[in-house]
């Protein structure tokens, strides 16, 4: 009976972890004064530019997040050895698809490309904004759905309800992809980083934006994991059963 609440405990942990490295990972970035000027001269320096790095400076955490919860992945309970060549590679296929050709890659491109006919169609701006949204959610969680098999080396559960827990994560990613598409809309300096250095201000409400961004995926993991660790209820037989059954 004490093995329940240990395994929720854990799979809290496990679930919220990935979202600490995302929000400590602003933290770092505003301690060490990190720019888009700091990588000149840098093999990054090719990587970090451009439109989708100015317009959605936040997504950089996303993908902080998401290489986190691959990383994680890989620590859980299973075959170790196998995971140490497969979890890299279910990382870098999903670094490649957030940051291929440079910063944004195929999340960012696809949504900015749904939403953009849409709006083009006369489509109003807020379903236009949503649409992208929705495209973005889809690439980055089908990519890091792939990232995470790979790292546990286990074929997904065909169930209704892994389908549900899996149509709840989309859901929850579209739900952060709307927060990260207007932080400015949330308080966040227009004329910031990555040009310019993090001011304190500046961290604090990108902590908070990133927060609410990531915290319903992050919500909907822990709940996915307590739900595949939990024990199976067991089945008392009536009384006199298990005599019967004796030949």
């Amino acid at each position: 009976m004490k093995r329940e609440p240990a395994l929720g405990r854990r799979a809290l942990v496990r679930a919220l972890t990935p979202l600490i490295v995302s929000l400590l990972s602003i933290v770092i970035v505003a301690a060490t004064g990190l720019t888009t000027r700091s990588l000149f001269g840098t093999p990054l320096e090719d990587r970090f530019y451009g439109f989708f790095l100015d317009r959605y400076p936040l997504f950089l955490f996303a993908v902080c997040y998401g290489a986190a919860v691959i990383i994680a992945a890989a620590f859980e309970p299973g075959w170790r050895w196998g995971r140490m060549i497969a979890a890299p590679l279910g990382a870098a296929m999903f670094l490649a698809l957030c940051l291929h050709p440079t910063f944004g890659g195929l999340v960012l491109r696809s949504g900015y490309m749904i939403g953009t006919v849409a709006f083009l169609s006369g489509v109003p701006t807020p379903a236009a904004v949503a649409a992208g949204a929705a495209a973005s959610a889809l690439v980055y969680g089908l990519a890091l759905g792939l990232g995470v098999m790979l790292a546990r080396l286990k074929r997904p559960r065909l169930a209704w309800g892994s389908l549900g827990r899996s149509i709840a994560a989309v859901l929850a990613l579209w739900l952060g992809a709307v927060i990260l598409a207007a932080p400015w809309a949330l308080g966040m300096p227009s004329s910031g980083w990555p040009a310019r250095a993090l001011t304190l201000e500046a961290t604090l409400i990108g902590v908070a934006i990133v927060a609410m961004a990531l915290l319903p995926h992050a919500a909907t993991a822990a709940a996915s994991r307590f739900s595949e660790t939990r024990p199976e209820p067991a089945t008392d037989l009536p009384l006199g059963a298990e005599k019967k059954s004796i030949p």
